[in-house]
């Protein structure tokens, strides 16, 4: 016969020493038995629990054991790294308490995606109609909650520049530190043309600046120049074109989120601006308000400016990177800086290399695409979400000639024009009609046969065989040259011209 159980005697632990992220619920709640003298189940009995060390919380303070005498209890960690305890005890029987731990680890933060208040209009000095809103998410989309977010204001909009077959230069886009080179700092949906006659041959746009070379090969830059990444010798923003402080004469020149790189025609790099992760390549972790020489004597034929990094492909078609390696984007193998070139894995040989934000990607010989460094948003595209310190392949049927690699997404041209694309696509980066990442290519909608792409923060651009200019993405500062500020999924034709 069962013997019916007594009265409640002891709490029995059955989940302890979880480990989860700051701010969220244990992946397990917290497990209780309430049993009898003999250890059998007792139901019907009333557990209090409360939170006393780490500031989290649970769903309610008290918990009733069901017929197997468990009682349950949600726990979410508090905000700040480290252990959390709660107490658990039988109503009315103090010496049943218990405790129980879990540790509290930081959770990975990978984006903050804007929610309000963009792009809103006001009379200066007047408080704008809506708060500025966003919202903090790790890799895997989630909500983060604890996380601490300054505000501040700063330059840095995104803006597109195109390059006239006559050596004019117009650009578009955001304009708060004159990365325009219209001679002021206004935000333009339409084209402004770069004021100083200068004619140029090569042009490249940063961030939040912007660089040229004219047909003598000497630099021109405007826009931001808080790290000297105009090359003019000094710190001081312009919004028209100023000569970089050098007799050098280049033959091609990149720009990336606070530094510049260029290219003699021998193959000697030299690069200027944000020298603090090494991205200059000249040995050091100081910022150059003029061009340095790249250390190492490589003769280089193509240069690629990232954010914090700077790849370069040698005519021996070898790829080197250097600056900032946090999430491996400098391929290598390891997640320590270099202020020196330092080769990429493996046995490779590349044909073109593109930087991103934390990222890059190459072509080889044979037309397979491998990338390496971040990739949360799936901007490798190996298929996962995982970083890789060393070069992955893009899975891909298609054979590649270049890429193009953005903050966080990347594409990729096929030697017939087509364009593919992979990462994050929640502003319409990818152009494939969606709002959805892939972590694997899928085709630009439309049918262009383009001949060149670029991709810059979170929009790409292209110029198809026909000569025409397309652009996708993100658009609040008119970067895709439609003439609007609304995002775009699929190419729309630039108009600005």
């Amino acid at each position: 016969a069962t013997v019916p159980p007594g009265e409640p005697a002891r709490l029995v632990l059955l989940t302890n020493d979880q480990t989860g992220h700051v701010g969220q619920p244990l992946p397990l709640p917290v497990g209780l038995l309430v049993a009898d003298e003999e250890g059998r189940a007792v139901p019907g009995a009333t557990v209090d629990i409360e939170v006393v060390a780490g500031g989290g919380s649970v769903a309610s303070s008290s918990a009733v054991s069901d017929e197997r005498g468990l009682a349950m209890a949600q726990w979410t960690l508090g905000p700040e790294p480290g252990m959390n305890e709660l107490t658990a005890r039988v109503r009315g029987m103090p010496e049943s308490t218990i405790t129980v731990g879990a540790t509290g680890i930081a959770t990975t933060i990978d984006r903050l995606v804007a929610v309000t208040g963009s792009d809103q209009e006001a009379p200066a000095g007047s408080v704008l109609p809506e708060p500025i809103e966003v919202r903090v998410e790790d890799e895997r989309g989630s909500p983060v909650a604890g996380v601490r977010v300054e505000f501040a204001v700063t330059a840095g909009g995104i803006h597109t520049c195109l390059l006239a077959a006559q050596g004019g230069a117009t650009c578009w886009g955001a304009n708060d530190s004159g990365q325009l080179g219209s001679g002021d700092n206004r935000r333009t949906t339409g084209a402004s043309a770069v004021r100083g006659g200068i004619t140029f041959a090569r042009i490249a746009a940063g961030v939040s600046h912007t660089c040229g070379l004219d047909r003598d090969g000497r630099a021109h830059c405007w826009g931001e120049n808080a790290e000297g990444q105009l090359g003019t010798g000094d710190l001081t923003d312009r919004a028209v074109p100023a000569p970089a402080r050098t007799a050098r004469r280049f033959a091609a020149i990149t720009a990336g989120l606070g530094h510049t790189c260029a290219l003699e025609a021998d193959g000697s790099a030299f690069c200027w601006g944000d020298g603090s992760s090494g991205q200059t390549g000249d040995g050091s972790s100081a910022d150059r308000s003029s061009p340095v020489a790249v250390s190492g004597a490589h003769t280089f034929t193509l240069l690629s400016a990232g954010w914090s990094h700077t790849c370069g492909l040698t005519s021996g078609n070898i790829v080197y990177c250097w600056g900032g390696n946090a999430d491996g984007q400098l391929g290598d193998g390891t997640t320590g800086s270099r202020t020196m070139p330092t080769r990429v894995s493996g046995d490779l040989s590349f044909t073109s290399v593109s930087a991103g934000a934390r990222h890059a990607c190459a072509v080889t010989s044979n037309g397979e695409a491998y990338c390496w460094g971040r990739n949360a948003s799936g901007q490798l595209g190996s298929g996962s979400h995982d970083d890789s310190a060393r070069p992955i392949r893009v899975r891909a049927d298609a054979r590649f000639v270049s890429t193009a690699a953005g903050a966080v997404h990347t594409c990729a041209l096929t030697r017939d024009g087509d364009a593919h694309c992979w990462g994050r696509n929640n502003l319409g980066q990818l152009g494939n009609g969606s709002t959805a990442d892939s972590p694997l290519p899928v085709p630009v909608a439309g049918g262009h046969r383009f001949t060149t792409l670029a991709a810059s923060g979170s929009h790409t651009c292209g110029r198809t065989t026909s000569d025409d200019y397309y652009c996708w993405g993100y658009n609040v500062d008119g970067q895709l040259g439609d003439g609007t500020r609304a995002n775009r999924t699929e190419p729309v034709r630039v108009t600005v011209r």
